[in-house]
């Protein structure tokens, strides 16, 4: 090599840095491509009959249709198109581009993060697990996992001269965090769970800059989240002066969210997690070494998110839900800076690896593979010109969308319709498949009108000037729910002020309840339900409640609360399951899922109604001779197991009997 002339070595040393930029390229190229492929859906989904399938069908026409979000009060908000990827023609480009806004600035994250650290991050690794997880049930990961990113973003700053790496940090730390906040003003507008925990690592990352002594960017960070809120806000359509109504109903939702939307008991899955998290716990202690504020703090960022994750994937423990704290605990160590290499960290991977693998063999539906597998079949037909299923053609997208109304369209011979329509319980489908003038009331969907307050909401939607014109009435519900808590205070309303005109039959396959078509009456408006008290008495769990004899519907309410114990389980886990059971004149026995804040609100008590043709039989509330057996003698409250330790107090019910005047 010395014989060789100064201008072979150039020649030979420009050679070998031209391979490594090319390298470095690709590797960059490479990174980029697989950030944008965290957010950007590539099989959407299309609209399907089903109540989970409804929402996201309703909340893109509410979109599209330029609704106010700070009167639509549900768990998620304007973009829930970024969580569900619903397919819906005039939300898509919306979609596509915010995709690429948080594909590009997750890229930037990790480009950071890796500069800023003295060994190289796992990008390609940490990409391809939060891709895999966004074609599971649990694509809430991807979001859950991007608010820790930012705040261990904020903790590895790059050290000088290394921001320069391939030409792409010119912006500077300072640029691509105040970018990152901005793009958690977006997250926030996704979903309330995405809202909160953006909130908190906001706030957590600005107390690391201070710690670090960067206060110019402590501002600069508060006011571009706060600027990423608004803009985006303002980017959907909606009023500025509706945003505070917005987080105040999604508030209000989550607050109710752990009694009334739990399910499952077994203790295997929440266990398992909390096993996992012990190693996790033991590396981390050991890697925080003191002087580490910094590193304590993040640690509090990751205490925060893993319980996140545990209540919304375990309070309801469904196939929807579970897979989410297992993946966020096996991916969000990953981006934990730690300085060393210790044993405990690899026994956490090991552990939630098998976690993840014992929740995928105990909830297979979880995966759901074999709908991946059809639409990745379908996506190897995209060179056949006249296939509708192609993924990756736009025009095939719009034309398997008009295909799937269509066919939703099909299950229900529905005529046409004048004035405003909306749907209950569950099946907004139903009028934005048929095209009808939608114009749904603010909780959605009955089931999530689980407080007295959300469940008024609806109730005076009913009375006010915008109360539908008519309604697509089929009485759906979830988890075994005693039916007439959905909207139970507006029963009464459309039971009263709205006449039947037709009931049809779903088709198959399909199926479920008949759907019937209520009108408003000519003189709704001087129509008026009486209440007369006819019981009021405090019972505890178990204690029989005679009913009154009465040929009127029976209406009741009934308060039932936790005790101290009970808040705190609240908080922490969730509360025992409620049930109500009710004596029959035959001596059948019905029992029945108890929503506590749904009992406050009030329900139908008497006759229990379990279909759509039995509250058919209610209209004019007049009890027929159809329904005479369907009124209880008595009924009584129990809980499932360790109720009696949470509901200490007596419940105060009240029955009173309903009568329409005009």
């Amino acid at each position: 090599m010395s014989n060789m002339n100064p201008t072979a070595l150039r020649a030979s040393a420009r050679l070998r840095a031209g391979a490594d930029s090319a390298r470095s390229r690709a590797r960059l190229a490479l990174a980029l491509a697989l950030s944008i492929l965290v957010f950007l859906p590539l099989f959407p989904s299309m609209p399907s009959a089903g109540a989970d399938a409804s929402w996201k069908m309703a909340l893109n026409e509410a979109w599209v249709r330029g609704f106010d979000f700070g009167r639509v009060v549900f768990t998620y908000g304007p973009y829930a198109f970024l969580s569900t990827e619903q397919y819906h023609p005039d939300t898509f480009g919306a979609l596509l581009a915010c995709s690429l806004f948080l594909g590009a600035i997750l890229f930037l994250l990790l480009h950071l993060i890796e500069l800023g650290s003295k060994r190289t991050v796992h990008i390609a690794f940490i990409l391809s697990c939060l891709i895999a997880s966004g074609y599971t049930s649990s694509p809430d990961v991807r979001f859950i996992c991007y608010g820790f990113l930012f705040l261990v973003a904020a903790f590895r700053q790059p050290r000088r001269g290394e921001d320069t790496a391939g030409g792409l940090l010119l912006l500077g730390a300072p640029v691509i965090l105040s970018l990152a906040a901005l793009s958690l003003g977006l997250i926030c507008l996704v979903k309330a769970t995405f809202a909160v925990e953006a909130g908190v690592m906001v706030v957590l990352s600005t107390v690391v800059l201070h710690g670090r002594g960067r206060l110019l960017l402590v501002p600069a960070i508060l006011v571009s989240f706060a600027l990423g809120v608004t803009l985006f806000w303002l980017a959907a359509g909606q009023s500025l002066a509706e945003l505070p109504h917005f987080f105040l109903n999604q508030a209000q939702v989550a607050v109710g969210y752990g009694q009334a939307m739990s399910v499952g008991e077994d203790i295997l899955p929440p266990a398992l997690f909390l096993i996992s998290v012990i190693p996790l716990a033991i590396a981390i202690e050991r890697d925080v070494q003191p002087p580490a504020t910094g590193k304590i703090v993040m640690a509090l960022g990751m205490v925060f998110i893993l319980f996140l994750s545990f209540k919304e994937g375990f309070v309801r423990e469904d196939v929807l839900h579970v897979m989410t704290p297992a993946e966020v605990l096996f991916i969000l160590p990953w981006f934990w800076p730690f300085d060393r290499v210790d044993i405990w960290r690899h026994v956490q991977t090991a552990a939630a690896a098998c976690t993840v693998v014992v929740f995928a063999m105990q909830f297979p539906r979880a995966l759901d593979l074999q709908a991946k597998t059809a639409v990745f079949e379908q996506s190897l037909h995209c060179s056949d010109p006249d296939s509708l299923a192609c993924p990756i053609r736009i025009g095939s997208l719009r034309r398997t969308y008009d295909l799937s109304l269509a066919r939703l369209a099909e299950q229900v011979p529905l005529p046409k319709l004048q004035g405003t329509v909306d749907v209950y319980t569950m099946s907004q489908y139903l009028a934005l498949a048929n095209g009808y003038r939608w114009d749904p009331r603010p909780v959605l969907q009955s089931y999530s009108a689980y407080t007295p307050a959300l469940a008024q909401m609806n109730a005076d939607h009913l009375t006010g000037a915008r109360a539908p014109d008519g309604v697509l009435f089929a009485l759906d519900t979830i988890d075994f729910r005693l039916p007439a808590l959905a909207d139970g205070p507006s029963w009464p309303i459309l039971l009263s002020q709205y006449d039947v005109n037709w009931i049809g039959k779903r088709r198959q396959p399909f199926g479920g309840q008949p759907v019937v078509y209520l009108r408003h009456k000519p003189d709704w408006r001087r129509i008026a339900v009486a209440r007369t008290r006819l019981l009021e008495r405090m019972v505890v769990l178990g204690q029989k409640v005679e009913l009154p004899r009465s040929d009127a519907v029976l209406f009741a309410t009934i308060d039932v609360r936790p005790g101290i114990y009970g808040r705190l389980e609240q908080v922490l886990f969730k509360d025992p399951d409620l049930y109500i059971s009710f004596r029959f004149p035959d001596g059948e026995i019905g029992r029945y899922r108890l929503i506590p804040g749904m009992a406050r609100a009030g329900f139908v008590i008497s006759p229990v109604v379990a279909d759509t043709e039995q509250f058919v039989a209610l209209q004019g509330l007049e009890v027929g001779q159809a329904l005479s057996n369907r009124r209880p003698i008595e009924f009584w409250l129990s809980g499932a197991r360790g109720a009696p330790l949470v509901w200490t107090h007596p419940a105060t019910v009240e029955i009173s009997s309903l009568q329409a005047r005009n």
